[in-house]
């Protein structure tokens, strides 16, 4: 795929086109030997086909890095920052041992950086804002149905709802539409939401403001504080400090939904889910250098934060790929 991605090999074919490899050689640049070998590599994961011999067509997957921008900016940090970084994760294993902080990581070793990933990309607009569009592909797969089950409002309640690091609101933006008299404050890095956009009819009820997790939450009595793949990116010391973070604001009837990406206990579900979640995994330990964590362990890790956190609720569904988990406040 990275050959596909750095000869923008997609491009060169029509959608429903069928052409020649000699042919396409000539368009990409890529010589005709190793383009065959690589497609026909690909192929077998339904990116492309040979639909007669000697001859190239689109699939519908390969097909969407011609006509979906932020999936071909998928591809592309894929490609761009995975694949290096996944190169040199043993390397910051055997010289940081267990990663205390983003900056232990395969990416920072690969982009020769003392930064973590989001610092790093600061400095590189270009990217961050691949980045960006990427993330952006990835939410258009959220199962907003799944979410209202495990929320914590009724369809007709009156709240607040604290979206902490949620990024452009896209959450906030989905669930607005299903909770007609809930009120939400998406919080995030200036640089992060200072080109939201919000719907004209959405925007009485729908606020931003910038605010770092790595500080105490200055917003007190919202019924709901809600955190979207937000801790998955960070060690557990790093976790701790978020949560304790938000000590301040607990009160009996305040409630944390932390929707994130949870690994479930060895072999409770099918091979390729178990692989799907385990690479997950893997990815947070190149990028980050922070891991998933089982149920288990996230009971602990609110017990490290404060003992008065509460696990008072966990959703998690062997097809969606992430739990909901509702933690309460012990007053």
């Amino acid at each position: 795929m990275q050959a596909v991605h750095r000869y923008q090999i997609a491009a060169y074919i029509d959608s429903h086109e069928t052409i020649p490899f000699e042919e396409l050689s000539k368009r990409s640049g890529l010589n005709l030997v190793d383009l065959r070998r690589i497609l026909r590599l690909v192929m077998t994961r339904r990116v492309f086909c040979e639909p007669r011999p000697d001859h190239v067509a689109h699939t519908a997957a390969s097909w969407l890095l011609v006509e979906d921008s932020r999936v071909r900016d998928l591809s592309g940090i894929i490609c761009d920052e995975r694949f290096p970084a996944s190169a040199r994760v043993v390397d910051a294993l055997m010289m940081y041992g267990q990663p205390q902080s983003p900056a232990e990581s395969g990416f920072s070793l690969a982009n020769q950086t003392k930064r973590g990933l989001y610092e790093e990309l600061k400095h590189f607009p270009a990217r961050q804002a691949r980045w960006t569009l990427a993330m952006s592909a990835m939410a258009q797969k959220i199962d907003f149905d799944y979410i209202l089950e495990n929320f914590p409002l009724r369809s007709n309640e009156t709240a607040t709802v604290v979206d902490v690091g949620g990024g452009n609101g896209t959450i906030s933006l989905g669930l607005a539409r299903r909770l007609p008299n809930a009120t939400f404050l998406v919080q995030d890095a200036p640089d992060v939401i200072h080109d939201a956009k919000v719907p004209e009819d959405l925007q009485s009820r729908i606020m931003y403001q910038a605010y770092n997790f790595f500080q105490p939450q200055p917003v007190s009595g919202a019924r709901v504080y809600y955190f979207r793949n937000v801790f998955h990116n960070w060690p557990d010391d790093t976790c701790v400090q978020i949560l304790k973070n938000h000590v301040g604001i607990m009160e009996g009837h305040t409630i944390l939904v932390i929707d994130d990406f949870a690994l479930h206990e060895p072999l409770t579900v099918s091979p390729y889910e178990e692989r799907r979640r385990r690479n997950m995994d893997i990815t947070m330990l190149t990028y980050f250098g922070s891991r998933e964590r089982t149920i288990r362990e996230w009971g602990k890790l609110l017990a490290m934060a404060d003992v008065r956190f509460r696990l008072q609720g966990v959703a998690q569904h062997g097809k969606q790929p992430n739990t909901i988990l509702e933690v309460g406040w012990s007053v």
